[in-house]
């Protein structure tokens, strides 16, 4: 995908972003009128709620990550949740993050971040 070029990859990219879309429309709440997603969906199973602190904490975090990368504003936080899954993460704090990527309808990028331990 990534060595694609002209239309093979367009093809590659939209079948990419429609598949990405459907993972979004499974884990966040409904998309604007634009189609844009902003809100993770709470739902018990893969996320909790976080902390206004958590949130403050992990936001920080990624913007001085985003100053690290070539293009910052992908990496521009719209929502933080706790992340549930396995039990290989049981005592560490780890978060699902909601990110502008793209900036277009379905666009948006879903990140795993998760403490380690020295």
């Amino acid at each position: 995908r990534e060595t694609a070029t002209g239309a093979v990859r367009e093809l590659l990219d939209q079948v990419g972003l429609r598949k990405r879309a459907d993972f979004l429309a499974r884990r966040c709440a409904a998309p604007n009128r634009s189609g844009r997603y902003h809100r993770l969906e709470i739902d018990g199973q893969r996320a909790l709620a976080a902390s206004q602190p958590q949130k403050q904490r992990v936001s920080e975090f990624m913007q001085g990550f985003a100053q690290t990368q070539p293009d910052p504003r992908f990496f521009e936080v719209l929502d933080v949740a706790r992340r549930i899954a396995g039990t290989g993460s049981l005592g560490l704090e780890r978060y699902v993050i909601l990110v502008r990527g793209k900036g277009v309808a379905g666009g948006q990028y879903l990140l795993d971040l998760k403490q380690i331990l020295p």
